[in-house]
């Protein structure tokens, strides 16, 4: 019988990790975190540029069912208007003969609504034809 302690003849434990197993794992970690972070602002982005194109398609709508409530021949293109502080409304009116008799019967209006963003000015157009009553 041995008459050395227990502990002098046992074999070293290899429970826990390693300082340089940790500092890995917190790279890892890390390297994840930054990218789910990335991702999250480019999704903020995207909405936010989202929302403005909304806003710009949303005033267009709304200027078009003005001028489609409006007389037919008070329509004419206007000066640029700024809208909500940062959209510049305005709109185009181009006259046409639908049925070929030399008379202007329809008007093309093209409405667009343009805002700075980043990279430049961003514009969203809008088209419709408004038609004069025609009898025949």
């Amino acid at each position: 019988m041995s008459t050395q302690p227990d502990s002098v003849t046992k074999e070293p434990s290899e429970t826990g990790f390693t300082l340089i197993e940790v500092l890995m794992a917190m790279a890892i970690f890390a390297i994840g975190i930054l990218a789910v972070g990335s991702m999250q602002i480019a999704a903020m982005n995207g909405g936010a540029s989202a929302r403005r194109s909304t806003d710009a398609a949303t005033i267009a709508q709304d200027q078009i069912e003005k001028i489609i409530a409006g007389d037919y021949d008070d329509l004419a293109a206007p000066a640029d208007a700024v809208v909500n502080g940062r959209y510049s409304l305005n709109w185009a009116v181009a006259e046409d003969d639908l049925n070929n008799d030399g008379n202007n019967d329809a008007k093309n209006v093209t409405v667009t609504v343009t805002w700075p963003d980043k990279g430049g000015d961003r514009s969203f157009n809008l088209d419709f034809t408004k038609v004069l009553n025609i009898k025949g």
